[in-house]
């Protein structure tokens, strides 16, 4: 009888399962399919459209011809024109006025080191709507790649199911961090991939990861966390080569350009000022701390965060026993020092595709009951994970003409960059914690003698 019933049940269960499974991915789906489509609309939104991408793209026209576009906004310094593109022959208009509202105005200045401007040079070489489409065509590409070298960063012989894998793949379209990097023609997601590419060979090419932490430290703030884990784990030739191709991109463009290499440097340290001060996600924002008092604050929040991983680091890795593949530490290495570095400096929300990561780490911990914890613990951290995913896909402001008047404040708060605070300190929190839990000794034993990573 007892048979008959375990018989009945489970196939009943796991087709309940695989119908669960289904719905959910078929929600995520339309998600991402809306998300897509309405970043592709923003990214060709004629007038507006791509502003971050402009940026460097004037930039690299200024470059051409000799100027400094780290002072030339503070200048009121315009391109010459007319400017020879490659498809399009000389052109008389001013590349500053495709932007309506940068119209008779240098657009900004880039919030790229040299070695960016370097990197995407070659697109100052085409008009504004094919170098607009080559770099919409360069994210589309990453949003394929970054998800697959996050799952490389599981230790070698573990993965995740497709069904899982899918599932990250139409988080990463769908996360407000995406939609806004790639419509904004941001560097974020070349950074990101250079960030995870870097992970995936400090173990074993450290030259080659050396020289895409170079690249990476084109946006500084947002290879925080890698640099922080590199220091920790002593990598210090990764380090070294990686601050070498900076050195080199500031020698090449100062070569470029008529400024002295000192007058380069300053240029570029002042232009990180002024991105200091900016609107973000960062905590102090979120908090409305001026300085000093940001300042008094961030420093004990780092004492706190980075005392307490570095803690870890020395505790965990004196418990594991040699030869350990150290794959899973460092993915709850970087997902904790992303989340700290997003809130304790400068960043906007683009620079939250960190995120998936984390997620990575969490839908395989979870699967695999990696940490050491009660049923009930495993139910809240899945829970958690849930609610971080979809504030980090909430919509963006389009919705606002589908809420009930009534709800528009309530919509408007779910839309600021105060959730995304909230969301990424609660991940914070979470992160240190499943760092702090202890590893199954069966799973400890399988982990020995694997290809490490980063160690």
């Amino acid at each position: 009888m007892n048979d008959s019933v375990t018989d009945h049940t489970q196939p009943t269960n796991s087709k309940r399962n695989r119908i669960l499974v289904l719905s959910i991915l078929a929600v995520l789906a339309l998600w991402a399919a809306l998300s897509f489509a309405r970043t592709t609309a923003n990214t060709f939104n004629n007038r507006t459209a791509s502003v971050d991408l402009h940026f460097y793209w004037w930039s690299g026209i200024m470059v051409r011809q000799g100027h400094n576009p780290y002072t030339a906004n503070r200048n009121d310094q315009l391109a010459d024109t007319p400017i020879y593109f490659l498809d399009a022959g000389f052109v008389n208009s001013p590349p500053e006025d495709v932007i309506a509202f940068k119209a008779g105005h240098p657009p900004g200045i880039p919030g790229i080191l040299p070695s960016g401007l370097l990197l995407i040079q070659p697109f100052a070489f085409l008009s504004w709507p094919t170098a607009r489409f080559g770099w919409w065509l360069t994210n589309v590409a990453l949003l394929l790649i970054i998800p697959w070298l996050s799952f490389r960063l599981l230790p070698v012989g573990e993965t995740i199911p497709r069904s899982h894998k899918l599932a990250i793949y139409l988080i990463f379209l769908s996360m407000m961090a995406t939609r806004v990097a790639v419509s904004n023609g941001q560097t974020t997601l070349f950074v990101f991939a250079c960030i995870l590419g870097c992970l995936l060979l400090t173990q074993d090419r450290p030259i080659w990861a050396g020289i895409l932490l170079g690249l990476a430290m084109t946006k500084p703030t947002l290879t925080m966390p890698l640099v922080l884990l590199l220091l920790f784990t002593w990598r210090w030739r990764v380090l070294l080569i990686g601050v070498a191709v900076q050195l080199i991109s500031f020698l090449i463009l100062d070569r470029l350009l008529s400024d002295r290499l000192i007058e380069m440097v300053m240029s570029v340290l002042i232009s990180a000022d002024n991105y200091v001060n900016q609107e973000g996600i960062h905590l102090w924002e979120f908090l409305r701390l001026s300085y000093p008092a940001s300042a008094f604050a961030s420093l004990l929040f780092t004492i706190s965060i980075l005392g307490l991983i570095l803690y870890r680091i020395r505790t965990r890795r004196t418990l594991l026993p040699e030869k350990t593949d150290l794959s899973i530490l460092n993915l709850h290495l970087f997902s904790a020092l992303s989340f700290y570095s997003l809130l304790v400096v400068y960043h906007r929300e683009y620079d939250a595709v960190l995120y998936i990561v984390f997620a990575v780490l969490l839908l395989y911990g979870l699967r695999t009951h990696l940490w050491e914890m009660s049923k009930k613990r495993y139910w809240a951290v899945g829970i958690l994970f849930v609610i971080l995913t979809a504030t980090l896909m909430r919509p963006g402001v389009f919705i606002l003409s589908f809420v009930p008047a009534s709800l528009v404040p309530v919509a408007e708060w779910m839309m600021s960059r105060a959730t995304a605070s909230i969301a990424l300190l609660t991940a914070l929190a979470l992160a240190i914690w499943l760092l702090y839990r202890p590893l199954p000794s069966v799973y400890v034993e399988r982990m020995r003698v694997k290809s490490p990573g980063v160690d």
